[in-house]
């Protein structure tokens, strides 16, 4: 059985508990693009630029120069009106209207990269990177038992390891997800504002099956690849039940897959959730892995004869790329 670690990578920290790391951005063009006004209703930005954009649903731009703060920033584009014309959204509490000397980058067009004649200037591209820091945290609990159970029932210290390990990675999925990303919990996934979302748009089971394939979709527009599902097991249930109008069930997974994607079942998710994205933007930072100790020195365990068993573990996350993830709503 899959958790959500397993579709991360894990990178140690030596023997540093902080660690540093790049959100990327993109990579585009060098030079910044004139656009000749931005205008919104509610929280759907409409930009206009200059001369033809060439961007495409999912793309991801840079936008800069907005005398109000809310227009500015990195967002992916919602729908192109026209070959000048592109949406992308904002805060609600963001002015209807803006003003400045605005300007956006693409940063999905293959960095600058162009035909260029012989002996001829080439082109400049940038990567649009922004330094992040992390540290990484503990996650622990103990147990008392007395040294007479220890010795005297079977099968005991095998079922603590059980449980101390499995409550250990149970808060760690959890705040995985969602995580505030305090001095104490790991950011969750879930909480970045700049994940994607996605609600199923067909109230039937094929469109519930249909849904997570959309979402992979969603993250292929964004420049990645989806590379793992998290679900809880209602939503797993869902799919291997949903069934044609000839009583066929329509998708039968195999291995723990869904749509040929990894699939984590978990009850530390929301039912009605699930996450979709590429995991290999995502990277879980190892200070140090579960462990189990021993102690009866602790407060009057001596004399008591109790013994307390602690579990640890040192671990922080980088979201490398937080729009290459979905937060997925189940509707049925």
């Amino acid at each position: 059985r899959l958790v959500m670690r397993s579709l991360m990578q894990t990178r140690g920290t030596g023997n540093s508990n902080s660690f540093e790391y790049l959100q990327y951005h993109g990579v585009g063009e060098n030079t910044a693009l004139s656009l000749t006004g931005v205008v919104s209703t509610l929280t759907v930005a409409t930009a206009t630029a200059a001369a033809a954009h060439g961007l495409r649903v999912g793309d991801w731009v840079k936008i800069a120069g907005a005398t109000e703060a809310g227009y500015n920033g990195y967002f992916r584009v919602v729908t192109v009106p026209s070959t000048t014309t592109f949406t992308y959204k904002i805060d609600a509490s963001t002015a209807d209207t803006t003003t400045g000397t605005i300007v956006y980058q693409h940063l999905s067009r293959f960095g600058a990269a162009a035909g260029v004649a012989e002996a001829g200037v080439k082109p400049q591209a940038k990567v649009f990177p922004e330094l992040k820091e992390g540290s990484c945290q503990v996650k622990a609990h103990y147990f008392k038992v007395t040294r007479q159970a220890m010795d005297d029932i079977p099968g005991i210290s095998s079922d603590l390891n059980t449980w101390g390990v499995q409550g250990i990675a149970e808060i760690e999925e959890d705040e995985l997800l969602y995580g505030a990303g305090t001095s104490t919990a790991l950011q969750g996934v879930l909480g970045l504002t700049t994940i994607q979302t996605r609600t199923q748009d067909d109230a039937s089971d094929k469109g519930r099956v249909s849904a997570y394939r959309k979402a992979m979709t969603d993250v292929e527009l964004s420049g990645g690849m989806a590379t793992g599902i998290v679900m809880h097991p209602i939503q797993y249930e869902g799919i291997e039940l949903a069934f044609g109008l000839d009583d066929h069930f329509i998708y039968e997974s195999v291995d723990g897959r869904v749509w040929r994607i990894p699939t984590a079942v978990t009850k530390r998710i929301a039912p009605g959730t699930a996450l979709v994205g590429d995991f290999s933007s995502a990277i879980l930072y190892e200070r140090q892995g579960t462990n189990i100790s021993f102690a009866d020195q602790n407060e009057d365990d001596f004399i008591n004869n109790l013994l307390a068993v602690r579990f640890e573990e040192r671990i922080g996350v980088a979201w490398q790329r937080p729009e290459m993830f979905v937060n997925l709503t189940i509707t049925t």
